[in-house]
């Protein structure tokens, strides 16, 4: 029996002829409707990493800018430094050929930084430096610890030298590229200045002499002290042993770093001088000693609790 004497068989090659044909027409729709939902997405992420940014809003009243890592090294990086407050001194980069800037950074206090603010006051105007050094974090802000510093001249062969470090290979900046003539660097460093602990006199010693500044570099493992506030700043206040002959270890104000938020939630509300056992690393700037806080215990012992962050 052939299939056009079969029904069956006829109608049933007929619908496979329509299926075929149905799936054809189909196919070009259904890939142009993929193609277009493909682009709807790409259009969503290009959105999404473009916020639209605020308008009619100062620059020191918008969020912190984003934050470089808590221990991430910059080497060589151009720029300038500017004084704000009574005391403090920002690092101003130097913009990139593409415009990008690095935000302004406090820069921590130590031998480096006194050995900087000595070449600007030596000389008329401004001083460009190029330095290296370590990012701390506090308070949704980056801090900036010079290391070492040189000057950057005006020769060719030293503007060609990259302004974020030999990495980034940028370019020097431009006669309309420097920072002074930025008027978001004045709102920035307004903003600095506001979230930079202010710094007070020496708490005094009554009960004993003056106590001499340990060196730069040297550092304390396991001290058992007090922390004490003193207007926007934390100190530690070293137990010393009256027969100890190495001898009385001073007061030291502790410098920004995440370390030093983690030690503040520690001590809560409290004023009076918790005690804690630090380690960290001593520094040295105009007469008073510093401690970049490494790690700590805070004892509760009398609320039955002990914390630490080692």
């Amino acid at each position: 029996m052939s299939a056009s004497s079969n029904p069956i068989a006829s109608t049933i090659g007929r619908l496979c002829q329509c299926v075929v044909l149905a799936i054809g027409l189909a196919g070009p729709a259904v890939a142009e409707s993929q193609d277009v939902q493909d682009e709807g997405v790409d259009r969503l992420q290009e959105t999404r990493h473009d916020p639209v940014p605020p308008t009619g809003v100062p620059a020191h009243a918008l969020p912190a800018p984003e934050l470089l890592r808590e221990g991430a090294f910059l080497s060589s990086v151009r720029g300038e430094m500017r004084r704000f407050g009574a005391d403090r001194w920002a690092f101003i980069f130097n913009p990139g050929v593409d415009g990008e800037t690095l935000p302004p950074m406090a820069m921590l206090p130590c031998m480096t930084l006194s050995a900087m603010e000595q070449i600007v006051a030596s000389r008329d105007g401004s001083v460009s430096f190029m330095v290296s050094g370590q990012v701390f974090v506090y308070r949704g802000r980056n801090y900036l610890l010079p290391t070492m510093h040189t000057l950057a001249t005006d020769r060719r062969e030293d503007l060609e030298a990259p302004a974020y470090g030999e990495a980034n290979g940028e370019a020097p900046l431009g006669p309309d590229q420097s920072p002074k003539k930025d008027p978001s660097v004045d709102d920035l460093i307004l903003a600095l200045e506001d979230a930079t602990p202010r710094r007070g006199e020496a708490p005094a010693r009554l009960d004993s002499p003056t106590p001499g500044l340990l060196r730069e570099g040297t550092y304390l493992v396991m001290r058992r002290g007090r922390i004490v506030r003193e207007g926007s700043e934390w100190r530690f206040l070293i137990d010393n042993d009256v027969d100890d002959p190495i001898g009385v270890d001073p007061p030291m104000t502790l410098m920004p770093c995440q370390t030093l938020a983690m030690i503040e939630q520690a001590a809560g509300q409290r004023r009076e001088g918790l005690s804690f056992v630090l380690s960290g690393r001593v520094f040295v700037y105009n007469g008073r000693n510093y401690l970049l806080p490494a790690m700590f215990v805070a004892d509760h012992r009398r609320d039955g609790d002990l914390s630490s962050a080692l």
